[in-house]
């Protein structure tokens, strides 16, 4: 069956959203996305999608702000991590922040 681009696409972002949706559910979040602006992605493993406002983050997740974008990692102590653009942040776990682990590259 031949699927027309768009609906490969579609397809392709579909299997990859729910990769994180699945692993999602595996443990609780040990960070949330916020203050986003620009084009922000998140990714587990090779998998990269769009990120969103409020989006919880799980220990292996990587946030990435290219070019004009930007974004902020929250995590439940309070502690938040900045990524301007043409950064990343590797999330590690909820103490990463406090412990000054968070290191934005």
């Amino acid at each position: 069956m031949m699927l027309k681009k768009s609906g490969l696409q579609r397809w392709v972002a579909l299997v990859l959203l729910s990769g994180l949706a699945l692993s999602a559910g595996a443990a609780e979040p040990v960070a949330v996305l916020q203050q986003l602006q620009g084009t922000v992605f998140v990714g587990q493993g090779s998998a990269m999608v769009p990120a969103r406002e409020g989006m919880p983050l799980q220990a292996g997740y990587r946030v990435v702000a290219v070019a004009g974008g930007q974004a902020e990692v929250a995590y439940p102590d309070g502690c938040v991590a900045a990524l301007p653009e043409n950064s990343l942040l590797a999330v590690e776990g909820t103490n990463q922040c406090r412990l000054g682990q968070a290191r934005v590259r």
